[in-house]
């Protein structure tokens, strides 16, 4: 089961794109699963022992997720404590 963090905007999925991009991290930027919303949006795909990494790059650049999901296709996703 991967993690999927959704993003308060589109420039908030973007420059998380680019910085962990930089970083060499392995992440996918996704659109939003319809398993987690029908809006459109943009998200990030990473496996579980990225999470605290990334959240520590995140709160460094002052970048807000909505939410995080933990998330495997075809099934119900599970928001993250």
């Amino acid at each position: 089961m991967d993690i999927v963090i959704l993003f308060t905007s589109y420039y908030f999925a973007d420059k998380t794109d680019k910085i962990l991009t930089k970083e060499g991290l392995d992440f996918k930027l996704i659109p939003v699963p319809t398993e987690i919303s029908d809006a459109c949006g943009m998200a990030i795909r990473i496996k579980p022992e990225l999470l605290t990494s990334v959240q520590q790059i995140m709160e460094e650049n002052r970048i807000s997720s909505s939410h995080i999901y933990y998330y495997e296709k075809g099934k119900k996703p599970i928001l993250y404590k």
